[in-house]
């Protein structure tokens, strides 16, 4: 039954809740949606997608609760095998978020791979349309609760995001980005 509920809203171009059991397989015949043995708990993951977008999910990804997800006007929003995503977490992609393996979301992370553009004197704000992008975010990176990552930028493997931070530069592998008075902070990480 989940299935079709999912296959209808998904073809319809329909703004959905969906709770899904825990491990459970779902592949949408258009490819559009591709959920592959990801796990959720009762609170419901809402996905938000048009039929020119496609979600990925790969295996093993884990959603604490309730998060949204969201590609429209051809975005593409793909989640990398072992990741984790805690609560109240929003992706959003027009044109492209990546997420790689084995990532760590702390809560209400949002991301956003387009911005509104505001450079039109007399014209309305929501009629400037968007500019666009892409995100991508490597492999084993942890980011912290309420960090806001917005478009245009690359996050390297083996990164650590601070709670809080809000970034707009692409960050290298291996590094800490902390927020300090304000201020971004990047220090390289010494592994043992």
């Amino acid at each position: 039954m989940i299935i079709k509920i999912l296959y209808y809203s998904v073809s319809k171009i329909a703004h959905c809740k969906v709770v899904i059991s825990h491990w459970f397989w779902v592949k949408h015949h258009k490819g559009r949606l591709i959920l592959k043995k990801y796990k959720i708990s009762d609170l419901p993951l809402i996905f938000k997608l048009d039929l020119k977008s496609s979600i990925q999910i790969n295996e093993n990804v884990n959603f604490a609760g309730k998060s949204k997800l969201l590609a429209l006007d051809g975005g593409v929003l793909k989640i990398g095998q072992g990741t984790f995503v805690n609560t109240n977490c929003s992706f959003n992609a027009l044109d492209e978020v990546k997420i790689g393996e084995n990532c760590l979301f702390g809560e209400s992370v949002k991301i956003y791979d387009h911005n509104h553009r505001f450079n039109v004197k007399g014209q309305l704000l929501k009629e400037q349309n968007y500019s666009l992008g892409k995100v991508t975010i490597g492999n084993n990176t942890w980011v912290g609760s309420n960090v806001v990552i917005l478009k245009g930028v690359t996050i390297g493997n083996n990164v650590v995001i601070g709670a809080g931070c809000v970034l707009n530069m692409d960050i290298p592998n291996d590094t800490l980005v902390t927020l300090h008075k304000g201020e971004i902070k990047l220090s390289e990480i010494k592994f043992k």
